[in-house]
């Protein structure tokens, strides 16, 4: 090894030991001072680009590390990472950029080795929510330093624990944890209170023992906080749930986050940030394919092609996810897939529609039911009312909305104890924004109307307010430029 090459090793680790330390010092100066009002210096700086949907931020992206010199060179520890919703922007990234991406074996293990290696990566939402603790070592640890790139909002609310909800980890033993199960976990000393979080015990018998049911419980505690909140129904001293966020020291372990999004302020990453002192955040947003520093509010472009059904195929029908539970009876299910038939009968007349012309959409669980009632409903075409950032059905003119969103009843009431007011108007708006720009509204050169259907009132007429002072802003910015 040369002179050069020794030096330049020598100051990866003096780096390195000084930025780990620092990590750890910082985690500890936070729990220590975070309830004595005191600013928490973090590592990481976030970087947040609000930029509505078919702005660019993709390509930006893409531009943005093409031409950043030192994610390639041999001298420079600065590597890139790029989280994406789904496979297809991984192909993209792959086919336009250097970035590599986890494929043999276990991916987890894979991602591991890239990171050894200092390779610029791209890879999944899925595969970062599954960051353990080793992942996140080697990032705050290893010899490179690197910045993530997540397109959209990173999962900063995990899920409920206990709370007899389920459902929110698709893991058998987290989604199954009840009150009950956390009344044993407590009173046994496997979960220990730590200021209004609880944490795992690594003093407790269950640590002498080989891996048993609990071991899910544990590895979650080492990536998430678990907030406790609500009265627990077997013993009023205990609580009913525990709220899990993931921890700030995964976002530490990078150098730098940005955050790639439409409507950032307001919504849970304001939430998530103030909940943990984080004070370093920087907005920028899309110009020309690039990135430019500083907030700017726009809307998205070809809000004039917008149709919003305001007629009589509308109804009355509350459409929350606790809606669907206790009136989904077939009866109910039935009445909306006919009406939502009527509404595209309404709007093809006499000619024939292929199932690429529309999307719809409503809680996982009832599509099949609904389906059922509306012939014309393609399982293709249903999308997750959870979907963000694809480009798969940009040639749908069509979109259906069943749906009326609130943020987890739970999660809002820990914000609200906190004093973090969580806007579920503008969480509700911006869901329903993310489904209807899958369509060809995405497509900023054509002219084709895109008709909407969002039949619950106050979803329709949350997104028709907003419509309307986009149209109005468009219109006067045309004006003014003619």
């Amino acid at each position: 090894m040369s002179d050069q090459n020794i030096q330049q090793e020598n100051k990866h680790k003096i780096y390195f030991s000084f930025r780990a330390t620092l990590c750890l010092l910082t985690e500890s100066y936070f729990i220590v001072n975070k309830n004595q009002g005191k600013e928490v210096i973090f590592i990481t700086r976030f970087r947040l680009v609000d930029s509505p949907m078919g702005s660019g931020k993709t390509t930006a992206t893409i531009n943005h590390i093409n031409y950043t010199e030192k994610y390639y060179s041999n001298d420079s520890i600065e590597r890139v990472m790029v989280c994406v919703p789904y496979i297809e922007q991984v192909d993209r990234f792959l086919k336009n950029t250097k970035l590599k991406t986890p494929k043999t074996g276990i991916k987890l293990d894979h991602l591991k080795m890239l990171i050894e290696k200092g390779e610029n990566i791209v890879i999944t939402h899925a595969l970062f929510n599954t960051f353990d603790s080793e992942v996140i070592d080697l990032l705050t640890n290893g010899k490179y330093n690197y910045d993530l790139f997540h397109d959209e909002q990173p999962q900063f609310f995990q899920g409920i624990i206990g709370g007899d909800r389920g459902g929110d980890f698709g893991n058998c033993v987290l989604d199954n944890i009840g009150q009950a199960d956390l009344l044993y976990l407590v009173k046994n000393g496997i979960l220990l209170k730590k200021e209004d979080k609880f944490i795992w015990n690594t003093q407790s018998f269950y640590n002498c023992e080989k891996k048993m049911i609990y071991e899910p419980l544990k590895e979650l505690c080492s990536v998430a906080d678990l907030y406790y909140y609500g009265v627990n129904k077997f013993d009023k001293s205990f609580p009913a749930c525990l709220i899990a966020f993931t921890k700030p020291k995964v976002f530490n372990s990078f150098n730098s986050v940005w955050i790639l999004s439409y409507q950032l302020k307001g919504s849970i990453v304001d939430s998530y940030f103030a909940l943990n002192n984080i004070s370093d955040v920087e907005y920028y947003h899309v110009e020309d394919n690039k990135f430019k520093e500083g907030y700017k509010f726009e809307y998205p472009k070809g809000l004039n092609r917008i149709i919003l059904h305001q007629g009589k195929y509308n109804f009355n029908f509350g459409l929350s996810k606790n809606w669907y539970f206790q009136n989904g009876n077939k009866e109910n299910l039935d009445y909306i897939g006919k009406c939502s038939y009527n509404y595209l009968r309404y709007i093809f007349g006499k000619k024939s529609f292929k199932s690429k012309d529309y999307i719809w959409t409503t809680f996982s669980g009832y599509e099949l039911y609904i389906s059922k009632a509306n012939k014309s409903f393609s399982k293709s075409r249903f999308v997750p009312c959870n979907t963000k950032a694809t480009n798969e059905y940009k040639d749908s003119s069509v979109a259906i909305y069943l749906c009326n969103r609130y943020p987890n009843v739970m999660l809002q009431g820990l914000l609200n104890s906190k004093g973090l007011n969580f806007d579920d108007k503008l969480f509700a708006l911006s869901e329903l924004l993310q489904f209807v720009f899958r369509t060809d509204i995405r497509n900023v050169d054509s002219n084709k109307p895109i008709n909407v259907f969002v039949p619950n009132r106050r979803m329709r007429e949350l997104f028709a307010a907003w419509l309307k002072e986009g149209k109005d802003e468009q219109y006067l910015t045309e004006k003014v430029a003619a």
